[in-house]
């Protein structure tokens, strides 16, 4: 596991939007590792669906990207034992994945909050990065 960040947290700035990165191509990993850490996101990464598993309950990010197409266990599997976490359930996950449009239109029916297929365009990635990080819209009350 890696875990990098590119700002200090002061005491008048909020802590870095921790993201936990999943893929089994080393060369993907560092890739989206820099991109997103030059965006001033932390991020962890890993090569495997289990030690996705394990990192997540320790480093509580806030989103997951993933790959799907892993070997041992998928992205499916990862999907699946996030959902089930009562404790995680609020964790994001983007799926990033080459394996077409019905692969991506599977993982948002396990779970996912987005899917993007590889490769992928480096703005619309960040969008949506920031996006599922963002925090939510407060309530209104009605009166």
């Amino acid at each position: 596991m890696i875990i990098c960040t590119i700002m200090t947290v002061q005491d008048n700035h909020p802590a870095p939007i921790k993201i936990l990165i999943v893929d089994d191509n080393p060369a993907m990993l560092q890739c989206l590792n820099r991109l997103l850490h030059f965006a001033g996101y932390q991020t962890a990464t890993t090569l495997k669906a289990k030690e996705a598993a394990e990192i997540t309950v320790s480093f509580r990010p806030a989103l997951v990207i993933l790959d799907l197409m892993m070997p041992e266990l998928n992205g499916f599997w990862f999907l699946n034992w996030l959902r089930a976490q009562p404790g995680l359930a609020g964790i994001k996950a983007l799926v990033l994945s080459a394996g077409g449009e019905s692969l991506l239109r599977k993982a948002l029916a396990a779970g996912a909050d987005a899917a993007m297929e590889k490769p992928f365009d480096r703005e619309p990635f960040l969008a949506t990065v920031a996006s599922l990080t963002a925090p939510p819209e407060p309530k209104r009350e009605s009166g």
